[in-house]
């Protein structure tokens, strides 16, 4: 009886091992699994943090001073020339501006250029002539594979516009699921109107 006694003795314990083998895994499964999401949302994040190809720095470039009042056209976005590159989604975007006595409102439009027509760069002729259509910059999709952005600066009077960058707010591909990011342009336009 004694044995038999002993025997119940190990046989609760090992029962009792066994009721708690379960839990001793549950707990590495669940780790295992927080580490991977952990390190997926990290990767995807990330990920997620890349600046769009076609948002890059420009150039510096200032129009010959003189009575011109413009408006004066010089884009700010260039389209992709090669490779696959995804559609970015502009939010917002906003010129950075140190100085602006001409009292110049300065506007964002995206361009569907016209076929066989170059990149209009920096001019102060019509848009018509280089984009077949025109559409406000904000609130809008850039095919980044065609369309480009130009910035319009139309000063009022005499006086000097320098900008020296743009911040676009933008979503792009799976940060659509993201709040919008904003990428800071360093470019440096002049204009001088006498």
């Amino acid at each position: 009886m004694g044995h038999h006694g002993g025997v119940d003795e190990h046989d609760h314990p090992v029962g009792v091992e066994r009721q708690e083998e379960p839990p001793r895994r549950r707990p590495l499964t669940w780790a295992v699994a927080i580490v991977l999401f952990i390190v997926a949302l990290a990767w995807v994040a990330a990920w997620s943090r890349q600046t769009p190809a076609v948002l890059h720095d420009g150039e510096a470039i200032s129009f010959p001073p003189g009575p011109d009042r413009g408006p004066f056209h010089l884009t700010v976005v260039q389209p992709a020339t090669s490779g696959s590159v995804d559609d970015v989604s502009i939010v917002e975007i906003v010129p950075v501006v140190t100085r602006n006595t001409a009292d110049a409102t300065i506007d964002f439009v995206v361009c569907t250029p016209r076929s066989g027509q170059p990149v209009l760069l920096a001019e102060s002729e019509l848009l018509d002539e280089a984009c077949s259509r025109t559409r406000p910059a904000e609130d809008t999709t850039l095919r980044a594979a065609g369309e480009y952005v130009v910035m319009t600066i139309s000063p009022e009077q005499a006086g000097t516009v320098r900008v020296t960058g743009i911040e676009v707010t933008y979503r792009q591909g799976w940060q659509l699921l993201w709040l919008p990011r904003t990428a800071e342009l360093a470019l440096s336009t002049r204009v001088k109107v006498t």
